[in-house]
């Protein structure tokens, strides 16, 4: 009964993702503020022919004397997201949004126009399977079906398995890939990539552009 609780909390998550709102943190929950804050964007600035990575706010020191140099700024095209032993980067462009109504089952969402990136953390040990039919439980089979039971991806160093759903909510076609981040604990760490697909399941620029991207920066902390 626990875990289905705890199933049936995080299906309320993902209802709000699906449609795409969320709940926002609640003030009065005490939480770690690194946690709750949005990752900073990355700047490089360029002095003549010297590089500095820094970040908004941020006193560098630059070594070496400058007569005239010619200066430049430039955002970087991605953030970094860590949390929870998971690290990767993400497209700055992205909204950013954490979620700790429950202080013990934290979760953060990152979303584009087509492509979301969550991260759910469960107390409890929770199957990719568990979460893909209780979904089906809570959105109905005309709705929510498995198109792959045994997905697998490679991410980094790290090859994940689970499970993909195919939605149809509000006249929209969207697949859901759910990995289990496996780590020594009780707790479960959900990774989650949401993305619109056509009537053959392909991703769409956006996505493809992000699998790419997950899959050179991803890391787990041992």
């Amino acid at each position: 009964m626990a875990i289905q609780r705890r199933l049936l909390h995080t299906l309320s998550i993902l209802s709000f993702c699906v449609a795409g709102t969320h709940a926002a943190a609640a003030d009065e929950v005490p939480t770690p503020a690194e946690e709750k804050k949005e990752p900073p964007i990355q700047y490089t600035l360029t002095i003549g022919d010297e590089t500095v990575s820094l970040t908004e706010g941020q006193t560098v020191a630059v070594e070496g004397t400058f007569a005239n140099p010619t200066i430049r700024l430039t955002a970087d095209p991605h953030r970094q997201f860590s949390r929870r032993g998971i690290s990767f980067e993400y497209p700055r462009h992205f909204t950013f949004e954490a979620d700790f109504d429950d202080p013990d089952e934290p979760n953060w969402t990152l979303s584009g126009n087509d492509f979301k990136i969550m991260l759910l953390i469960i107390v409890g040990r929770v199957s990719a399977a568990q979460l893909a039919e209780s979904m089906i439980d809570q959105f109905g089979e005309d709705a929510c079906s498995i198109s792959e039971s045994q997905s697998r991806i490679t991410l980094g160093q790290h090859e994940l398995s689970g499970t993909t759903v195919r939605l149809h909510l509000a006249d929209h076609d969207f697949s859901q890939q759910i990995y289990r981040v496996e780590h020594e604990g009780e707790m479960t760490k959900m990774l989650i990539l949401q993305d619109y697909v056509d009537a053959k399941g392909r991703h769409t620029r956006e996505g493809k552009k992000c699998l790419k991207l997950l899959k050179s920066s991803f890391q787990v902390e041992e």
